[in-house]
Protein backbone atom coordinates (compact mmCIF):
# COMPACT_ATOMS: atom_id res chain seq x y z
CA UNK A 1 0.00 0.00 0.00
CA UNK A 2 1.13 3.51 -0.71
CA UNK A 3 0.45 6.41 1.65
CA UNK A 4 0.94 10.06 0.77
CA UNK A 5 1.49 12.34 3.75
CA UNK A 6 0.90 15.95 2.75
CA UNK A 7 2.04 17.92 5.76
CA UNK A 8 2.98 21.34 4.39
CA UNK A 9 2.77 23.34 1.21
CA UNK A 10 5.89 23.74 -0.90
CA UNK A 11 7.94 26.79 0.09
CA UNK A 12 10.36 28.63 -2.16
CA UNK A 13 13.35 28.35 -2.42
CA UNK A 14 13.52 24.95 -0.65
CA UNK A 15 10.68 23.36 -2.62
CA UNK A 16 8.44 20.53 -1.47
CA UNK A 17 9.66 19.35 1.92
CA UNK A 18 6.22 18.57 3.31
CA UNK A 19 5.15 15.63 1.15
CA UNK A 20 6.19 12.07 1.99
CA UNK A 21 5.45 8.79 0.24
CA UNK A 22 5.41 5.72 2.46
CA UNK A 23 5.12 2.18 1.19
CA UNK A 24 3.96 -0.53 3.60
CA UNK A 25 1.60 -3.46 3.95
CA UNK A 26 1.64 -3.21 7.75
CA UNK A 27 -2.00 -2.47 8.62
CA UNK A 28 -1.10 -1.37 12.18
CA UNK A 29 1.27 1.30 10.85
CA UNK A 30 -1.40 2.52 8.41
CA UNK A 31 -3.95 2.74 11.26
CA UNK A 32 -1.44 4.70 13.37
CA UNK A 33 -0.72 7.16 10.56
CA UNK A 34 -4.44 7.86 10.26
CA UNK A 35 -4.78 8.66 14.00
CA UNK A 36 -2.48 11.69 13.88
CA UNK A 37 -3.91 15.21 13.84
CA UNK A 38 -0.55 16.91 14.40
CA UNK A 39 1.95 17.09 11.51
CA UNK A 40 5.02 17.37 13.78
CA UNK A 41 4.01 14.38 15.87
CA UNK A 42 3.26 12.42 12.70
CA UNK A 43 6.74 13.17 11.34
CA UNK A 44 8.23 12.01 14.65
CA UNK A 45 6.26 8.76 14.45
CA UNK A 46 7.16 8.33 10.76
CA UNK A 47 10.87 8.68 11.55
CA UNK A 48 10.61 6.13 14.35
CA UNK A 49 8.71 3.59 12.28
CA UNK A 50 11.02 3.99 9.27
CA UNK A 51 13.95 3.25 11.53
CA UNK A 52 12.41 0.33 13.42
CA UNK A 53 10.17 -1.44 10.89
CA UNK A 54 11.72 -3.05 7.81
CA UNK A 55 8.25 -3.36 6.22
CA UNK A 56 7.93 0.43 5.97
CA UNK A 57 9.85 2.31 3.28
CA UNK A 58 9.96 5.95 2.29
CA UNK A 59 9.91 6.59 -1.44
CA UNK A 60 11.67 9.63 -2.86
CA UNK A 61 9.15 9.97 -5.67
CA UNK A 62 6.39 8.00 -7.31
CA UNK A 63 6.88 5.96 -10.44
CA UNK A 64 4.63 6.81 -13.40
CA UNK A 65 1.26 5.17 -12.93
CA UNK A 66 1.76 4.44 -9.23
CA UNK A 67 -1.47 5.02 -7.30
CA UNK A 68 -1.92 6.37 -3.78
CA UNK A 69 -3.99 4.10 -1.51
CA UNK A 70 -4.24 6.51 1.42
CA UNK A 71 -3.91 10.31 1.39
CA UNK A 72 -3.37 12.12 4.69
CA UNK A 73 -3.48 15.90 4.46
CA UNK A 74 -2.43 17.86 7.54
CA UNK A 75 -1.12 20.92 5.67
CA UNK A 76 -3.95 23.10 6.99
CA UNK A 77 -2.78 22.35 10.54
CA UNK A 78 0.83 23.24 9.62
CA UNK A 79 -0.40 26.54 8.18
CA UNK A 80 -2.44 27.28 11.31
CA UNK A 81 0.49 26.42 13.58
CA UNK A 82 2.75 28.87 11.75
CA UNK A 83 0.08 31.60 11.84
CA UNK A 84 -0.32 30.97 15.57
CA UNK A 85 3.41 31.55 16.04
CA UNK A 86 4.34 27.99 16.95
CA UNK A 87 7.91 26.95 16.23
CA UNK A 88 8.68 25.05 13.01
CA UNK A 89 11.42 23.16 14.90
CA UNK A 90 10.47 19.83 16.46
CA UNK A 91 11.90 20.17 19.98
CA UNK A 92 10.62 23.70 20.53
CA UNK A 93 7.23 22.85 19.01
CA UNK A 94 6.79 19.85 21.31
CA UNK A 95 7.56 22.04 24.34
CA UNK A 96 5.04 24.64 23.16
CA UNK A 97 2.35 22.01 22.65
CA UNK A 98 2.82 19.79 25.69
CA UNK A 99 -0.95 20.10 26.29
CA UNK A 100 -1.49 17.72 23.33
CA UNK A 101 -1.29 13.93 23.43
CA UNK A 102 0.91 11.86 21.11
CA UNK A 103 -1.57 12.22 18.22
CA UNK A 104 -2.18 15.94 18.62
CA UNK A 105 -5.45 15.78 20.55
CA UNK A 106 -6.12 18.09 23.49
CA UNK A 107 -5.47 16.40 26.82
CA UNK A 108 -8.19 16.85 29.38
CA UNK A 109 -6.98 18.55 32.57
CA UNK A 110 -7.97 15.55 34.69
CA UNK A 111 -5.58 13.37 32.67
CA UNK A 112 -2.57 15.44 33.72
CA UNK A 113 -2.56 14.56 37.40
CA UNK A 114 0.65 13.12 38.79
CA UNK A 115 -0.99 9.81 39.63
CA UNK A 116 -2.74 9.24 36.31
CA UNK A 117 -1.39 6.89 33.66
CA UNK A 118 -1.17 9.80 31.21
CA UNK A 119 0.83 11.88 33.70
CA UNK A 120 3.22 8.96 34.07
CA UNK A 121 3.46 8.52 30.29
CA UNK A 122 4.24 12.21 29.87
CA UNK A 123 7.12 11.91 32.33
CA UNK A 124 8.42 8.89 30.41
CA UNK A 125 8.11 10.80 27.11
CA UNK A 126 10.14 13.63 28.62
CA UNK A 127 12.88 11.22 29.68
CA UNK A 128 12.92 9.30 26.40
CA UNK A 129 12.78 12.18 23.94
CA UNK A 130 15.07 14.70 25.64
CA UNK A 131 18.48 14.87 24.07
Amino acid sequence: MLIELYLAQAVEPVGDIGTFYIETDDEEVIKEFKKYKCPMRLVKYMDEVLESNKNVKELVKLKPGQKIDHFINLSHISDKNLKDGLSPFMDEYLKQTDHLDEYGNEIEKSDLTEGSDRGYEMKLDDLIYKK
